[in-house]
């Protein structure tokens, strides 16, 4: 399948799923359990039905379809537990709370290689740097996706323990349009996050 073609798939998938339950985010200070965010006009929270491996609180933004574009948003997860909710028999890395930096960037790759399929995306994270999360030390990192038989995707993502618990966001856009598009928005509203 050629890029053109699978984006033009996923646009038409994006047109009937934004007729059904998406709700426009912001723009302005937007809470979630707690986790609060400065979000810029146009991002469109996706419908839980369309997330079944979500996590209680969590989020998925988008402009344009998940599969375009998306900025996930996971407030509080607890030591011990997954960044996305096991389903299908996938058996996703856990959080730990004295975990390196290193550890938590492996732990986003290999949660989103699993979510995406055994084999079918290849996920690296890397280049970390400290931020400050309102007044919290934490990494904000970048990310790269290699989708076997679809797109490349780069993005950008932010951490950070409060309470021994993780608070998770990240963006992922394709390459070339889409990430280049909504990258600094996408960022600035990471590095937004306090609680």
């Amino acid at each position: 399948m050629t890029v053109f073609r699978f984006l033009f798939i996923a646009w038409l998938a994006c047109l009937a799923g934004c007729a059904s339950g998406y709700v426009a985010v912001g723009p302005g200070q937007v809470s979630i359990q707690g986790l609060e965010v400065e979000a810029a006009p146009g991002w469109n929270r996706v419908p839980a039905e369309e997330m079944p491996w979500a996590r209680r609180g969590m989020q998925a933004w988008t402009r344009n379809g998940m599969s375009l574009d998306r900025l996930v948003l996971i407030p509080g997860i607890a030591d011990g537990e997954s960044i996305y909710l096991p389903r299908n028999s996938i058996d996703y890395p856990l959080f730990r709370v004295d975990m390196s930096t290193s550890q938590q960037l492996a732990l986003v790759e290999e949660t989103i290689e699993l979510a995406q399929g055994a084999n079918q995306t290849e996920v690296t994270a890397g280049n970390s740097r400290t931020h400050q999360f309102g007044g919290r030390d934490g990494i904000v990192f970048d990310l790269r996706a290699l989708v076997h038989d679809g797109p490349e995707y780069r993005g950008t993502g932010g951490a950070f323990v409060d309470g021994e618990r993780l608070y998770l966001l990240y963006f992922l856009g394709a390459v070339p349009y889409y990430y280049e598009q909504f990258a600094a928005s996408a960022l600035a509203t990471i590095e937004s996050a306090s609680l």
